[in-house]
């Protein structure tokens, strides 16, 4: 059924004066995204002057994030969060919620189950006083399995909500944005929306709406995920079940009382009670209670450890804010000499972009003019996004070749085969692949790197401007056996190459990073690792991200640890400058990878690079 004849006969009485936020959690949705985006404007437009749809992509496998990042582009309404890995369906409500800019939030399923169009019957419900408003199906559209654990989740809300709040309780629902004031400072990683809400208000009301059939695939949610999520909100946010093993414990007492007394009855007036089932059978009962009751408590003090670990409810990045530091960044690109940009047009519509910059240390030290294609893109929904990519390529090659450039580079981020497919027939070749690393930081503003000793007698301190011919020949010890890159050029050669990377650590230690942090033995560098905070563009955007921009180690000092304490101590000092850092590291450095992952980073995406000569 169309949008359109759903909306035909329908009358809307409540309107949103101040706007309303459509929070979605993404997972593995690209067959509904379009749809639910159309209908969720259709539906949106007819309640309010002013809205948004906030998409949030819990790490989909499949193309939903380029979906999400498309719509975004084409719609300024549309904002995109993508996670950093997969949370979860409330971690991911919790982060569109906070996101959320305007009065009213409506959240709902990506599978649009829950039509767009019956949003305007919780409306209607806000309207009448009450804070949070459910949508409730007419039929119930799961299977038998699905409805079970559906019951069990709502028997385990009534432990901690109540039977009124826990019967009604539904995905598809609106309430006063203002409410998540009340849960501002939750932030641990066990998660349950309805639960928060109950925090804020006790006026909640319930609705019948339509309820349609999964538009596409099946459902995300397994038997034993719903059941884990009864169990989390059952010991994370009520003290039930410690009553339980509580009152288990005092039946048990009453009952080894009676038992005791039993026993001495018969002593004192039959003799003692004989045969060892009977008394194997009391140790087995008693043994099962304590061993419940350590459960129980055992459950409770896992979830105090996981809060005091202050591990995030969710970690990501909002593609609009990411968009718009991209916008600007590529306006003052289009400033500097050597650059430049060709937009592909169809009619009305623009279909691709493509821009490109010089790369001007690397073109001083080699000696050839080099540039980089710092964009290209073309429209993911695009019949014939091949057509469009080897257009813009060939386009940007004549550029090329007309201002006199020699080596042209481009990066592909992620699994973009159309993008790689069109460079390599257009004579482009592989030159290396990264693994983009990212982990979220403490909010705790840290004290600063204090100069002390770690093991094996190694200093920590700060590199200075003495330093900077000392960290060159690290960077020429550390990188002459490297296998990325400028390295992996033929025509380029291996000295060259390594001469980057010195050049490298001098721009960072010139000014580029904000510390350069060196690990010092018997008064000799044996490392270092450098730093940049978020720079005025990026906050200018509310993106604090932080950049691990090199790290060498000399070969004399291999296999001591170094660089895992160069970057822990790194992470440290970045404390209430950024909220996370990002650092990529080729895809064959597994020793890096294996310090990455001990430290607590996550794979986050890949970086594919491509290069080709224009001069023979």
């Amino acid at each position: 059924m169309s949008s359109e004849n759903n909306l035909g006969g329908m009358d809307f009485p409540f309107k949103a004066d101040r706007g309303i936020s459509a929070v979605c959690p993404v997972f593995n949705a690209e067959a509904s995204l379009v749809e639910l985006y159309h209908r969720l404007v259709s539906s949106l437009s007819l309640l309010t002057a002013e809205f948004e749809i906030v998409f949030v992509n819990d790490q989909s496998s499949d193309k939903s994030g380029k979906i999400i990042s498309s719509l975004a582009a084409q719609d300024p309404r549309v904002r995109g969060i993508d996670l950093m890995r997969n949370y979860g369906q409330h971690n991911a409500l919790l982060c569109g919620i906070r996101a959320a800019r305007f009065d009213t939030t409506v959240t709902l399923d990506d599978d649009l189950q829950h039509p767009p169009e019956e949003i305007g019957k919780l409306l209607e419900r806000l309207e009448e006083g009450y804070d949070v408003a459910y949508g409730t199906p007419q039929n119930e559209q799961n299977g038998w399995a699905r409805a079970l654990a559906s019951k069990v989740i709502r028997l385990a809300l009534q432990t901690a909500v109540g039977y009124e709040v826990a019967r009604n309780v539904s995905a598809f629902r609106a309430f006063r944005t203002q409410l998540r004031e009340a849960f501002t400072g939750y932030h641990t990683s066990f998660v349950s929306i309805d639960v928060l809400l109950t925090w804020a208000t006790t006026r909640f009301a319930a609705v019948t709406v339509r309820f349609d059939p999964r538009f596409a695939g099946t459902s995300n949610y397994t038997l034993s995920k719903l059941l884990t999520h009864a169990l989390d909100m059952t010991t994370g946010f009520s003290t039930k079940p410690l009553q339980l093993a509580s009152l288990i414990g005092f039946i048990f007492t009453i009952f080894g009382i009676c038992v005791l007394l039993y026993v001495m009855g018969r002593y004192f007036f039959q003799g003692s009670v004989p045969g060892f089932p009977f008394l194997a059978s009391i140790i087995a009962i008693f043994s099962g209670a304590q061993l419940f009751a350590l459960g129980v408590v055992g459950e409770y003090l896992a979830r105090m450890h996981f809060r005091l670990m202050d591990r995030p409810a969710f970690l990501g990045l909002d593609y609009l804010r990411t968009q718009s530091r991209w916008l600007e960044e590529i306006f003052d690109l289009l400033d500097q000499p050597g650059s430049g940009a060709l937009l592909l047009e169809d009619g009305k519509d623009t279909m691709g972009i493509v821009a490109w910059s010089l790369l001007p240390w690397e073109s001083k030290i080699l000696g050839r003019r080099m540039s980089t294609l710092r964009v290209l893109n073309v429209d993911h929904h695009s019949a014939d996004r091949d057509a469009y990519f080897d257009c813009l390529i060939k386009a940007a090659l004549d550029a090329g070749g007309q201002n006199g450039t020699e080596f042209l580079l481009c990066k592909v981020s992620g699994p973009d085969n159309d993008k790689a497919s069109a460079l390599i027939k257009n004579g482009f070749e592989l030159m290396d692949t990264l693994i983009d690393f990212v982990c979220a930081l403490p909010k705790e503003r840290s004290p600063g790197l204090q100069q002390k000793t770690i093991q094996g007698g190694f200093e920590l301190r700060l590199a200075t401007a003495a330093d900077v011919n000392s960290l060159a020949e690290i960077a020429r010890a550390s990188f002459a056996n490297h296998f990325g890159r400028f390295h992996s050029d033929r025509r380029i050669g291996r000295e060259q190459a390594t001469r980057i990377y010195e050049e490298w650590i001098r721009s960072c230690a010139s000014g580029w990073a904000d510390w350069i942090i060196l690990a010092v033995k018997d008064a000799r560098i044996a490392g270092y690792s450098a730093w940049k905070k978020p720079s005025a563009l990026d906050l200018r955007n509310n993106i604090r991200l932080a950049h691990y921009s090199i790290a060498g180690i000399h070969p004399d000092f291999f296999g001591k640890g170094l660089f895992t304490t160069l970057t822990q101590t790194g992470m440290e000092m970045m404390q209430g400058h950024a909220l996370w850092i990002e650092g990529p590291t080729h895809i064959d450095n597994h020793p890096v990878q294996r310090a990455y992952e001990k430290l607590g980073w996550k794979r986050v995406g890949t970086q594919t690079s491509f290069h080709k000569w224009l001069t023979p």
